[in-house]
């Protein structure tokens, strides 16, 4: 069996079209554990709660209610894979923000997602410490598993990926817009359904102006070293 572990919050609409993907998967072969977050303490206290979630399955996998299966032989294909001796599966998913993930083998932190990656349970239980309490505490966890010797298969179907980007926000409150200009130029508008930019990441040159501008808040940064920046966008 497939332990599909789903963090949830408020969203009801996103849960229930996550729900049906795996309902329409041609192997039944799997179970669903759901994470509730009922009071919206975000996405760093999740990680606390998954370094002591348990799993029946043979197989352990992290499918936040934000994740959408595409294809409808995963479980099926999961179990194969694991029959054949592979500990760690990589999948490759669509992110609407950054594309194509994993974008870079071997990984960095950024260029994977936890919807990528199935592992046995025995995996599980010896890696599930490693979440960190971070917004980028599922990396902390994928780096050790990588790095622990497991048998890893890479595997060519792309799965799905994510509805959206909530960034630990509820359903009802992720329609928002925000502006980027760097230097005289207007990069981007992001006008984003069923996405809250509560963090931007956009790139930028060394020595440019940063603008960043959401409604009547504004940030203007100039920075002497290039590379990705990530902004705070007070929505609330």
């Amino acid at each position: 069996m497939l332990t599909a572990i789903t963090r949830t919050y408020r969203r009801p609409t996103f849960l229930a079209r996550n729900r049906a993907s795996l309902v329409a998967q041609t192997s039944a072969d799997w179970h669903q554990e759901l994470v509730v977050d009922e009071s919206g303490t975000g996405i760093p206290a999740t990680y606390l709660r998954l370094r002591s979630q348990d799993a029946d399955g043979d197989l352990v996998w992290v499918f936040d209610d934000d994740n959408v299966l595409t294809d409808d032989t995963f479980v099926r294909r999961m179990h194969e894979e694991a029959a054949a001796g592979a500990e760690v599966i990589i999948c490759p998913i669509k992110h609407p923000n950054l594309g194509g993930l994993p974008s870079a083998w071997p990984p960095a932190c950024g260029q994977i997602d936890m919807m990528n990656i199935v592992v046995t349970r025995d995996v599980w239980y010896k890696h599930r410490h490693a979440f960190a309490p971070l917004y980028e505490g599922d990396w902390h966890f994928i780096d050790d598993v990588l790095k622990g010797g497991h048998r890893v298969t890479l595997t060519a179907e792309t799965i799905g990926g994510p509805q959206a980007v909530m960034y630990g926000r509820s359903e009802d409150n992720y329609e928002r817009t925000v502006n980027v200009k760097v230097g005289d130029k207007f990069t981007a508008k992001l006008d984003i359904n069923g996405m809250d930019p509560d963090m931007t990441c956009f790139n930028y040159q060394a020595g440019q102006t940063v603008e960043v501008t959401a409604g009547n808040w504004t940030r203007v940064r100039s920075l002497a070293m290039g590379g990705l920046l990530v902004e705070s966008v007070p929505f609330r």
